[in-house]
């Protein structure tokens, strides 16, 4: 389940945008089973589609780019390829499949704006501010579980499931992956420094999570104890 691209698109003008992104006409792109970028290759189709009568095919070249970089948390891979790596290698493929016309210099500056944006993207991992981190986390935790939605609904149940899931995936991100990095950008200094800060924001929410988790076991026993899951807004001052 999930959704395709047409098929029609390997011949139309987003087919460099496919290039970039290393994906193929009528294949998967958004589902359950399929690999993270579907959304950021959506909506580099979408920039591209709307902005092609005003920009150069190499702004639109840089703009595909960007967009890619900014699928996060990506390995490196076996054949010790980073992200960065493999984004060059399909930049050069895509600039001579459509003869865009640009050198070496060029295609590594595509790279390294690519890199300064997929690093704004994920700032909040290496914020100097903790408490911040930890906030902005369970903002997104509440936003991006369905089940969360409506506030006067969701049940205990549904909070711990959400906090175990989110705390899982924190705990298992390796800071090596979140902040890319391309011949100098960042510098090692400056690699090190957000890595450092990253490895302790996600040990302090990763901690704050695991406390949550202790503290709604016990009421989801109370809860059982009363014969029923109930809503998270009856332990919870309502506005």
């Amino acid at each position: 389940n999930g959704y395709a691209l047409s098929k029609e698109i390997a011949d139309s003008d987003l087919a460099m945008v496919l290039s970039v992104f290393g994906r193929t006409a009528g294949e998967l792109v958004v589902g359950p089973s399929v690999p993270r970028g579907g959304n950021e290759l959506l909506s580099a189709m979408i920039a591209v589609r709307c902005l092609q009568n005003v920009l150069s095919t190499k702004h639109l070249l840089a703009i595909t780019a960007c967009h890619e970089m900014t699928i996060p948390f990506r390995k490196i891979d076996m054949h010790g390829q980073s992200d960065t790596d493999r984004l060059r290698e399909r930049l050069t493929q895509t600039h001579e499949a459509f003869g865009i016309g640009m050198d070496i210099i060029e295609l590594d500056e595509i790279v390294h704006k690519a890199v300064r944006l997929a690093n704004r993207d994920v700032a909040a991992f290496q914020s100097p501010d903790p408490a911040l981190f930890v906030s902005n986390s369970l903002q997104l935790i509440l936003e991006t579980s369905p089940n969360l939605l409506s506030p006067k609904s969701f049940t205990i149940d549904n909070y711990v499931s959400a906090l175990k899931g989110s705390e899982h995936f924190l705990s298992g991100l390796d800071p090596r992956d979140i902040f890319p990095s391309f011949k100098g950008t960042p510098n090692s200094t400056q690699i090190h420094e957000m890595r450092t800060r990253c490895t302790h924001n996600l040990d302090i929410v990763g901690r704050y999570l695991r406390a949550m988790l202790i503290e709604l076991y016990v009421l989801s026993a109370i809860s059982v104890l009363t014969g029923e899951d109930v809503s998270m807004m009856f332990f919870w001052e309502d506005d």
